[in-house]
């Protein structure tokens, strides 16, 4: 399904939380999301509907998000972006060995671009998920996290 087609479904269902019959879309969502998961991530850059995208992914689960880690992780570009709490917590409780794998390729992207905000986020997760020391004790990824502290002091 094309991202356009996709909008406008998750759209009607995010504006009808409460609504009777959503369960219906919801289900069609999920179906969809289960071969096309990057759907979900900042779907449409709509940022008023990121909580329910965020509880979607939450609902379907890091099997089915496994092979867009990296993409999960542009959420934090801006930790006050709606939901980028929750997107913390879910990267949080995924197998460590494949979330290190995607925090390394996306701290490298985001040092290159001086993107000290996403860093910053990143950061946030690396506390959350326990994994501060293990990246501060790397002297690659020791620079890059400075690099934010430097920006941000």
């Amino acid at each position: 399904m094309n991202k356009v087609n996709f909008y406008a479904i998750f759209k009607e269902y995010a504006q009808n939380m409460d609504k009777p019959g959503n369960i219906e879309r919801k289900k069609n969502i999920i179906k969809i999301c289960k071969d096309q998961p990057y759907l979900l991530i900042m779907p449409g850059y709509n940022k008023s509907y990121y909580n329910e995208a965020a509880n979607l992914i939450i609902d379907l689960g890091y099997d089915v998000f496994k092979d867009n880690l990296e993409d999960l992780l542009t959420w934090l570009q801006d930790e006050n972006w709606p939901a980028a709490d929750k997107v913390i917590d879910f990267l949080s409780s995924i197998p460590q060995k494949e979330l290190i794998t995607a925090i390394k390729n996306v701290l490298r992207i985001a040092y290159d671009d001086k993107d000290d905000f996403w860093i910053y986020g990143i950061e946030h997760l690396l506390r959350n998920a326990e994994l501060f020391e293990y990246f501060y004790s790397d002297s690659e990824f020791k620079k890059i996290l400075e690099f934010s502290d430097e920006i941000n002091s």
